[in-house]
C-alpha cells in the first residue's frame, strides 16, 4: 500500500474541472487500496462541511481524508471540544456589562453594544444559519482594533488585531475550541504579508518560529514534512496547483517522492508553440530537478515543452480519467436545449458561444442555451446577452453539481475556450452521451473528440463555423443523438479509470526504482 498526498492551495465546493479531477484521482487511488489524503494550506473554518458535501454528492470516496494545515494543528492542540467559558459568554446576545441595540437582530442578524458612558464599543454579526459569525471591537473614536471570528460550531477560530494608525492588519491568533491559542502571525504593515509566525505546541510548551523570507511558506513546508515523517513508508506527493510550485519544490525530496501535474496550457497568447511561456510554468520547468516527475495531460503538450526546455528528462503524459459523475441512468434528450458547463472567465471565451447562438437562434427560435457556471465575466456576458435580445433564450444558472444530468438532457454542448490543458468537461459531456462542438485549440480537444464521429472540431475563433455545426445538429437531432451514443463508447475506451490508473501506478513504480 502506497501513501499518496494530493496537494492544493485551497479547496472548496463551488469549483470546476481541476477540483473534479483531483477528487476523482484521490478516489481512484483510495479505492484501489492505497492510503490517499487531500492536502490544503489555506485557512477555512468549514473544511468539515466541505468534506461532508463532497461525500454527500459522491464526488469523493469515503476512503479519502481531507487534511488542512490549520485544522491539523488546531486538532493536535485541542484537549477538549467543550467551549471555554469565555467563548460561551461571547456567543450570547445578552451581555449584562453593556446596553444593547438588538432591534435589527431578526432582520439583519446583528447587535450593537454600548458601555455605561454611551460609547459604541462592540458589534456582533450572526450567520444566516444561526451561529455567531464575528465580533468587532472599537476604540472610543470608533476605530476598529480587534475582530473575533467564529465557526459554525460556535467556537472562536481566529482573532485579528489592527494597527490604530494605518488600520491595517497587524496580528492574528488562531484558537482551539477550548480556547488555546496555537498559532500567532505577525504582519508587515508595509505589504500586509506575514512577517513572523509562531507555532505554540501545547504538549511540549515549545514555540516554533518561522521568520525567514517567506514565513508562511516555511510553515507550510514544516507541516508537509511532518506528515512525511509520520508516514510508514516514503509517500508520494502530487502537486495539483501550479501556483504553489515554489512551496512544493522546497519540500525535502529525501522525505517524499514529488510529482507535479499540469492542468492547463503553459503558453500565453496566442497559446501556440512559440508563444511566451507563463511565468508559473517557466518556474516549474526550471525547477524540475527538485522533482521526480512532471505529468502533462497530452503527449502534444509534453513534446512542445521538451522542444523548448530540452533539459527536461523526467516528463510524462497521463490523461485525466473519466469523472465519477452521478446522473440518472436513462438519457432523455431535450432536442431544443444546448448546455455549456464552465467558469465564466476570459479563458472560456463564452462571448463566442453567445455570438454563435445568436446566429442560429434566428432560424431555431425555440432553442435554449443553458450556461452553468460562475466567474468574473458574468456581468459582461449578461450585458452581451441583453444586447442580443436573448434574455429569454440564454440563461446563466450558476454553478451546478449535477453535471451529468445537465448533459444527459442536452442535445449537444459547445466549447469556445481560448486555451485548455485537456478539458474535463468534454469527457463528462461525452460520457453522458452528449456530442461536442469544440474549438480546435491547444491542448486536448483533438485527443478527446474524433472529428465527425462523436463531435466536431472547428477552427479557433470560427464563430460562423461553430454556428454552422450547431445548425446542422439542430436540423438533424438524430445525428446528434447517434454521435452522442458513439461518444460514450469512444471516451470510455480512451480514458477509462482502469487504463489511466494503470499509467499512474507504472509511474509510481518507475520513480521508486529510480536511482537518485
Amino acid at each position: 500500500m502506497k501513501n499518496i498526498y494530493l496537494l492544493v492551495k485551497d479547496i472548496d465546493v463551488g469549483r470546476g474541472g481541476l477540483t473534479r479531477v483531483m477528487l476523482g484521482r484521490a478516489s481512484y487511488f483510495a479505492d484501489a487500496g492505497h492510503n490517499c489524503n487531500l492536502l490544503s494550506v489555506t485557512f477555512k473554518d468549514r473544511h468539515d462541511l466541505i468534506y461532508d458535501e463532497f461525500i454527500r454528492t459522491k464526488r469523493l470516496s469515503k476512503k479519502v481524508s481531507l487534511l488542512n494545515l490549520f485544522d491539523y494543528y488546531r486538532e493536535k492542540n485541542t484537549i477538549s471540544e467543550e467551549l471555554s467559558n469565555d467563548n460561551k459568554l461571547l456567543i450570547q446576545v445578552k451581555d449584562r456589562r453593556y446596553k444593547i441595540h438588538s432591534s435589527e437582530l431578526t432582520t439583519y442578524r446583528h447587535v450593537r453594544y454600548f458601555d455605561q458612558d454611551g460609547r459604541y464599543i462592540m458589534y456582533k454579526k450572526w450567520h444566516k444559519n444561526g451561529h455567531l459569525q464575528y465580533i468587532d471591537y472599537f476604540k472610543e473614536d470608533k476605530t476598529l482594533y480587534k475582530k473575533e471570528e467564529f465557526c459554525h460550531n460556535n467556537y472562536k477560530t481566529r482573532t485579528k488585531y489592527y494597527d490604530l494608525v494605518t488600520k491595517k492588519l497587524k496580528m492574528e491568533t488562531y484558537h482551539t475550541p477550548d480556547g488555546y491559542a496555537y498559532l500567532t502571525i505577525d504582519y508587515n504593515l508595509n505589504n500586509e504579508s506575514p512577517k513572523m509566525i509562531y507555532y505554540l505546541d501545547r504538549d511540549s510548551d515549545e514555540v516554533v518560529l518561522f521568520s525567514q523570507q517567506d514565513p508562511m511558506l516555511q510553515f507550510q513546508k514544516y507541516w508537509i514534512e511532518e506528515l512525511c515523517d509520520k508516514s510508514h513508508n516514503k509517500p508520494f506527493i502530487i502537486n495539483e496547483d501550479i501556483f504553489i510550485t515554489d512551496l512544493f519544490t522546497k519540500i525535502n525530496k529525501n522525505k517524499c517522492y514529488k510529482i507535479s501535474t499540469t492542468h492547463n496550457n503553459h503558453l500565453n497568447a496566442p497559446y501556440v508553440i512559440g508563444s511566451p511561456v507563463k511565468k508559473h510554468y517557466e518556474d516549474l520547468f526550471n525547477k524540475a530537478g527538485e522533482l521526480d516527475a512532471i505529468v502533462f495531460l497530452t503527449k502534444e503538450q509534453k513534446e512542445d515543452v521538451v522542444s523548448q526546455f530540452n533539459f527536461l528528462k523526467n516528463v510524462f503524459a497521463i490523461p485525466n480519467a473519466l469523472s465519477r459523475i452521478e446522473f440518472t441512468e436513462t438519457i432523455n434528450k431535450d432536442l431544443k436545449v444546448i448546455s455549456i458547463v464552465g467558469r465564466l472567465e476570459y479563458q472560456k471565451h463564452l462571448e463566442d458561444a453567445i455570438e454563435a447562438f445568436s446566429i442560429i437562434s434566428k432560424k431555431h427560435k425555440d432553442v435554449i442555451l443553458n450556461i452553468y457556471g460562475k466567474g468574473p465575466d458574468e456581468e459582461k456576458l449578461q450585458r452581451l446577452i441583453k444586447e442580443k435580445n436573448l434574455e429569454k433564450k440564454i440563461i446563466i444558472h450558476g454553478y451546478t453539481n449535477s453535471v451529468g444530468d445537465v448533459f444527459k438532457s442536452s442535445l449537444f454542448t459547445i466549447m469556445t475556450s481560448r486555451f485548455e490543458g485537456s478539458p474535463m468537461v468534454l469527457r463528462e459531456a461525452m460520457l453522458a452521451g452528449t456530442c461536442v462542438i469544440s474549438y480546435d485549440i491547444n491542448y486536448g480537444p483533438k485527443d478527446i473528440i474524433t472529428n465527425g464521429e462523436d463531435g466536431y472540431l472547428v477552427r479557433s475563433g470560427g464563430i460562423n463555423e461553430m454556428a454552422e455545426k450547431m445548425n446542422e445538429l439542430l436540423t438533424n437531432p438524430q445525428k446528434a443523438i447517434e454521435m452522442g451514443n458513439k461518444a460514450i463508447i469512444n471516451i470510455t475506451e480512451k480514458f477509462s479509470e482502469e487504463k489511466v490508473m494503470g499509467m499512474w501506478f507504472k509511474l509510481f513504480d518507475k520513480i521508486e526504482n529510480m536511482v537518485r
